[in-house]
């Protein structure tokens, strides 16, 4: 029986990645004593509407990260990422107890989100059914041919940057 069984909303932390692009695994890096990982573990318990938590990592860090999280005063499962992140969503949203109404996906790579965030986030995807922050895209963007020529302009004023 998952420790998850009565949490309604829980909030399914991705943890699994390589981090090729910054030189190894940047969850598991330490900032003010403690890993990127726990930090937005922190973060996403202190939000009193997630009942738990689903921490997704590598399959080779499962054991070390739950005893990592083992005092977050929240219920929380520990399970193993998949070669990508669509697999790495799909194994957390595989642990969640058939009970689950509301999930978050978050990012560990982004631990400092703010509660009042996750708040109008989740706030949104009640009223809307699904929800992801954006920020105004303030760049000049286009979109490219398929040989990498200028097809157009796209109007930012109807562009949002994702924060995964």
């Amino acid at each position: 029986m998952s420790v998850l069984n009565r949490c309604r909303t829980v909030a399914i932390l991705l943890a699994g990645g390589e981090g090729v692009r910054t030189g190894g695994r940047k969850q598991f890096r330490k900032a003010g004593g403690r890993s990127i990982m726990r930090h937005a573990a922190e973060g996403l318990v202190s939000v009193r509407e997630i009942g738990g938590l689903v921490v997704v990592v590598p399959a080779d860090s499962v054991e070390t990260s739950r005893r990592e999280l083992s005092d977050l005063h929240r219920p929380f499962e520990v399970v193993a990422g998949g070669n990508t992140r669509n697999l790495s969503s799909r194994n957390g949203l595989s642990a969640l107890p058939d009970r689950c109404r509301w999930v978050l996906i978050h990012d560990a790579a982004r631990p400092f989100a703010s509660v009042a965030l996750v708040r109008r986030v989740l706030a949104a995807a009640k009223k809307t059914g699904a929800a992801i922050p954006a920020v105004p895209v303030r760049d000049s963007t286009i979109e490219l041919s398929a040989g990498g020529s200028l097809k157009r302009y796209l109007p930012r004023e109807r562009l949002g940057a994702v924060q995964t």
